[in-house]
Order: C-alpha cells, then structure tokens, then sequence
C-alpha cells in the first residue's frame, strides 16, 4: 500500500513558474557604452535561478525524487552498505541492543506462560530491516542462553523471522551465514512496511490462526525511512511542503553520465522505477528548491489527527504518516502480551532557512528522524497503556515499547534495560578510556577498556577499539590479535575487525595469513580502502610489485575523502622507485655478463 497525498490543480500540464519569475520587475535606463538599459536586481537573480536545469517539478517531500532515490537505493542495496560504514548502524547492532531485546521478550514469555497465557507450538519474532543480520543474530544468542540458564523450552521452539525489502540484503544475509549458529530457528522474508501484514507469508508454518503471529517485531532505524510530510500551520490554514529537483549549477554531465539532462528529467518524472535506478549514482549532483503550498485535511494522511495536534502546538510540524501506518500494521499482527520495540533517532533536523524539517543523506539513503511526540500521542489516543517509555532521555538512541495487553513484568523489564542510566553504565568507561588514549595516558586507559569489557563482553564492536589500542598504540601485536579473534568469532563479517586481525598478523611477521586477511576484508567490502592499502605491503613482500600498484591505483579511485591518498602515494612512489632500482642493476648486470677471455695462469705476483 502506498500513502499518496492528492495533487494540486495546478501541478497537471505546465510546470509550476519560479517564485523569483513572478515578481513583476522594471528596467531602469542608463547611460552606457552599448546604449542598452541596465536590467533590474530582481531580473538577473531571476535569470540566474532560471539556468538550473529542472530534472523534476514540484512533488510532496515522500513523493520527490531525492525521497524515491533513497528507497531505490535501499531496494538496490546489500549488506556492503552496513559493512562499508556508508549507513551509521553499529549501536544497533553492537550486541547490547540485542541482549536488551532478548531480556525483554523473555520477561513476557515468562509472564504469559505464568498466566496460561504463552501460545503452544512455534512461538514467532519478526524484525522488518533486518540489514545484515547482527541484531537478529546477538538476540538470538542471548534468548538461547537465557532459555538454557532459567531452564525454559523457549528457544528449542522459537522462529526469528529475518525480513527486508531488498531481496539483495537478504541474499546476502544467507551468503555470510551470520544466522547460521540459529539454523533451523530462523527464516528470511521479503517484506514491505506499508503493505498489509507486511506482504508477508503468514500461513507457511505457523500454528497461531488467529492472524496475530507475533510476540515481538522489531524496527531497527526502519521508521525514519517511512514516508515523512512537513507541514506549517498559519491561523486556520494549513500547508505541505513541496520538493523540486533541479541539476546543479556548472555541472559537467558528461563527465558522470551518458545520459543528456533531458534524458535524466524524463527518467525523474517516469512512474518507473527501474529507470530511476540509473539516477542513483548522480544524486549527489542534483539541488533542491522548496515550497510549502496550500492543502487540505483530506490531502494528508491522518489529517484531523494530524489537524488537532497542530492546533495544540502551532507553527512547523514533521509528520511521520508511514511510521504511524506502519505500526499500526504492526500492533494489529501481535499477540496478546506481544510488542513493538521502537529503535531510532528522534532529532529531526530544523532548518531555519526553510522553516521545516529537512530530510538527511546516508550513503545513498533518505531518511528524517521521527516525530516521537506526535507517534505517542496518536497511540494514546487510541488506547491507555500501548506506549511505553524509558526514564531520561538516552542520547544515543531512542526506544519505546508498543504494546498489545502488556503484562506489567514486560514493561518494567523494559524501562529498566532501556533506561538512560542503563546506557550510561555501559558505555561511560569507553568515553574514559577515549579520552584518555586522546590525552596520551596509555597506561591509564589500559584498565578503563578491561572495565568497558567487562560491562560489555560481548560487544565486537568495543573489542574491535580494543584491538586497535593494544595494536597500535601499545604495540603489543599477539594481544592485539587474540582481541581481534574473540571479536571475529562474535562478528565474522566486519572488514574493520579482519583488517585490524591482519595487521596484528603481518607485524607478527605472519605475511602470509595476513594477506588472507586483508582478501577477506576486500571480499566483504569490495570498496574497502584500507583492505587496499594494507595489501601493498604483503604484495611488496610477495615480490607482485603489479599486484600492488593495482591495488594503489583503485585505492585512489575509491578514497573519496582523501583519508588515504598521501599514504597511497607515497607508497606508489616507493614501489616505482624500487622498480626502477632493480631495473637499473638488471641493466648494469646485463652489461656487464661477458667477462674476458681467460688465462690458464695468472702471473705470479711476486
């Protein structure tokens, strides 16, 4: 299902004229060279406006090109996104979130099977984005442990069902086998948020009939990718904002594109998406005007709703309408006791010049953080009870809890686990041990990690940081790596852990396996730059000077903020020095090869 607002007359036919062309201006005459009278100020930024090439006219912000782009994108993409460090993710997926989430979801089973209440047979999670895997797999690990330790048959009879919209995340998902320990527990599923039931198959395998599957779902950074509207409330009248795309100014299109810019406004005002897919390399080339226009409580969704809100705080409001319906999808498949656990950012971004909410980029993604406020107060209006909330205001991320006849244990196991305090235990020594490796205080920040880790032992992602500290700051390269292997066995598919795993190898002297480390890397992340740079070194040391300077030279095209250049350069100019070093002996030896003629005695010196 997909949420359109309806479109304004004047949006059929003739693109909608610039603000600036609307202005009525006035020659002023002048006394000059060529006897032509000077234009006015307002006609020549007019004029200047008008030589941005228009790809495509005004939209509503969810239905806008630079809005479609990032859902293509996430359609398009694969787990290399979440590897390459193109789309922030590791808080979610660090392991802690996941032990929470486990803990939570064993409080209720607990409960519900207290009152005679727990379903028989399969017993269903469900998380929609499911990306590369981590979250599903430390719940999963954490569920299976708190099952074994309390004694429960939870886990022997639990299915995880691992679902996305990209049929690419998910092949890669069964390519890396991060779910394979859970084999058997767990099943992938194409689904989309807006549909009903999620497009999901319900019926294969599963014994609960009552259409209500579900004890939890899961959405990890998945609302703020949900069709958003902003809106701004004058008096009585309410308006939309608008979205035009346009190419940018003095761009070369032949240098990024076969494509003609005409070709690329055909391509930005198509239904077709698949067209549009070839737009996705050359957003970063495009350039937004906006508008807020005239609308209707009809033309939004959720309108009255949203209406009476705005009657209560005026002026500029986000509107997240796709995360509303799909919660409402979500809350409508759980059982009885069943949740929703929220996990997202809630700092929409304010811009003054605008005056609304702007929507953000990462890597080749859209999204907007989440109106909070605005979701809570439409799911306490339907019901007492559905939302919970943490104590204080965690900074990193926020979570709430969307629940269907909660048992009180569940909630309070949530607001203890999720509360700021809670955050703030764990992750307060890993700012004292970065601030004082930053200060220079190694010593010091020795036993601030070893007390980071031991809040936190499961976390690959602060063994990770460890690794890097005893590695390359403390050079103590066999602990470095046993850090590293710990941290693999827990995340295998992190090219950052296999490159730091590699160094410590190849300072080892280990060249060989570090090499292989370094491939794996690459093979995770086929854009990793510092796979490449740290391959130079074992090619050099394989004596495949080719090898390396192909590495260099793709390391160059690839490092678009510059963070390796001058080390890959330099690196360049050693090994081509070195070449012509050893091509210079050749040469001397070659000319030197035919000695003279020799003697069957040389004279006595004496």
């Amino acid at each position: 299902m997909r949420l359109k607002f309806k479109r304004q007359p004047h949006e059929i036919g003739q693109p909608e004229p610039n603000r600036l062309k609307r202005v009525v201006t006035k020659e002023v005459a002048g006394d000059f060279s060529d006897g032509s009278p000077a234009s006015s100020p307002l006609s020549v930024l007019a004029a200047s406006l008008d030589k941005r090439f228009v790809i495509q006219d005004y939209r509503p912000l969810a239905e806008s090109l630079d809005w479609e782009l990032g859902q293509l994108f996430w359609q398009e993409a694969g787990s290399e996104v979440f590897l390459g460090g193109n789309v922030p993710f590791k808080i979610t997926n660090d392991g802690n979130l996941s032990k929470k989430a486990a803990e939570v979801f064993f409080a209720g089973l607990a409960a519900a099977e207290a009152d005679g209440k727990l379903e028989p047979g399969t017993i269903y999670a469900l998380e929609i984005g499911v990306g590369a895997g981590l979250f599903a797999r430390f719940f999963l690990d954490r569920l299976r442990s708190l099952c074994r330790r309390e004694g429960r048959d939870y886990y022997d009879r639990f299915c995880y069902v691992a679902a996305d919209r990209s049929e690419q995340m998910l092949a890669d998902l069964q390519r890396n086998g991060i779910l394979s320990p859970h084999r058997g527990h767990y099943r992938t599923e194409e689904a989309d948020a807006l549909r009903s039931g999620f497009g999901l198959n319900l019926e294969r395998g599963n014994s609960n009939q009552n259409g209500r599957p579900f004890r939890a779902i899961f959405f990890n950074y998945l609302l703020d990718c949900l069709p958003p509207a902003v809106l701004k409330f004058e008096g009585s009248g309410v308006s939309l904002l608008y979205v035009q795309t346009m190419l940018a100014r003095g761009v070369d299109l032949q240098a990024h594109t076969t494509l003609s810019a005409s070709e690329l406004a055909r391509r930005g005002e198509s239904l077709d998406g698949a067209g549009k897919t070839k737009l996705l390399p050359l957003y970063p080339l495009f350039v937004l005007n906006y508008e807020y226009r005239p609308a209707t409580p009809d033309d939004i969704p959720y309108g009255p709703f949203v209406v009476q809100q705005a009657s209560a705080n005026g002026g500029c409001l986000l509107h997240n309408y796709g995360a509303i319906r799909c919660l409402e999808e979500a809350w409508s498949l759980l059982q009885d006791g069943g949740f929703v656990l929220i996990n997202d950012y809630d700092d929409p971004l304010f811009d003054e010049v605008l005056q609304g909410y702007r929507h953000q980029k990462f890597g080749g993604s859209t999204a907007v953080g989440v109106n909070i406020p605005l979701l809570k107060s439409y799911f306490e209006s339907k019901k007492e009870g559905l939302w919970v909330e943490p104590p204080g205001e965690n900074r990193r991320l926020c979570s709430r809890l969307l629940g269907r006849e909660l048992a009180s244990a569940t909630a309070e196991q949530f607001k203890e686990k999720f509360s700021q305090g809670a955050f703030d235990a764990l992750y307060g020594p890993i700012e004292t041990a970065r601030n004082l490796v930053k200060e220079g205080r190694l010593e010091a920040a020795l036993p601030a990690f070893y007390e980071a880790l031991s809040r936190q032992p499961e976390n690959w992602a602060l063994m990770d940081e460890a690794a890097g500290f005893l590695t390359f700051k403390l050079r103590d390269y066999n602990s470095g790596l046993e850090m590293a292997k710990a941290a693999l066995e827990l995340n295998p598919i992190s090219p950052d852990l296999w490159n730091t795993y590699g160094d410590c190898l190849f300072y080892l002297e280990r060249a060989d396996e570090a090499h292989a480390a370094f491939l794996q890397a690459l093979k995770l992340n086929p854009a990793d730059v510092r796979a490449r740079y740290n391959l130079i070194f074992t090619f050099s040391q394989k004596h495949n000077p080719k090898s390396a300077l192909r590495a260099i030279g793709e390391g160059l095209a690839l490092d678009k903020n510059g963070e390796y250049r001058e080390r890959l350069l330099q690196k360049q100019s050693e090994i081509l020095n070195d070449l012509r070093k050893r091509q210079e002996e050749k040469s001397r030896c070659l000319a030197g090869r035919f000695g003279a003629a020799s003697r069957e005695k040389l004279p006595d010196s004496g």
